[in-house]
């Protein structure tokens, strides 16, 4: 009985940790298209709360900046830093911006891969930490327009937009 209930401890034990591991495989094509669909509908929404706090939240903070660039925290930290405010400020004028367009398609794609983009990425993948993530967005309305911007990556569990990372 005693090596039936350790058997069954240690396989409890098992699959508490293997669903709650940092480890599980996040497909980042659909996590950002996902999450930059609720970011377009928070943009569009009627509260401005909503939309000051999609903008806010989209912006890397310095604990993000410091996963990064670690040894360069401060110095890349002190030109975010006030382009980050600039943009809180201006939240309104800049969800107004970025909903002059209905979007109806988001498609996420990886700019280390991508046969256009990729070499403007070659030196910034070496400085950060192996395999972060860095991802560019195609947006469409379904017709004849689209919008492709560039910049996002993944750290500390959520999608930052850093502008200019390639160069």
């Amino acid at each position: 009985i005693q090596m039936k209930m350790c058997f069954f401890l240690i396989l409890i034990f098992s699959l508490f940790v293997s669903s709650n591991s940092k480890d599980t495989k996040i497909n980042y094509e659909e996590s950002l298209s996902k999450y930059f669909e609720k970011f377009d509908k928070s943009l569009r929404s009627e509260s401005k709360e909503e939309q000051k706090k999609a903008i806010e939240n989209i912006l890397p903070l310095k604990n993000d900046i410091a996963v990064l660039f670690p040894e360069h925290t401060d110095l890349i930290w002190n030109k975010i830093e006030p382009m980050n405010k600039e943009l809180i400020e201006k939240y309104e004028e800049v969800a107004k911006e970025l909903t002059r367009t209905v979007w109806v398609k988001f498609e996420a794609y990886d700019l280390t891969t991508d046969k256009t983009f990729k070499d403007l990425y070659v030196e910034i993948v070496k400085i950060l930490p192996k395999g972060t993530p860095i991802y560019g967005l195609m947006q469409s309305d379904g017709k004849d327009q689209s919008a492709n911007s560039k910049g996002y990556v993944f750290v500390n569990n959520k999608w930052v937009l850093i502008k200019g990372i390639h160069g």
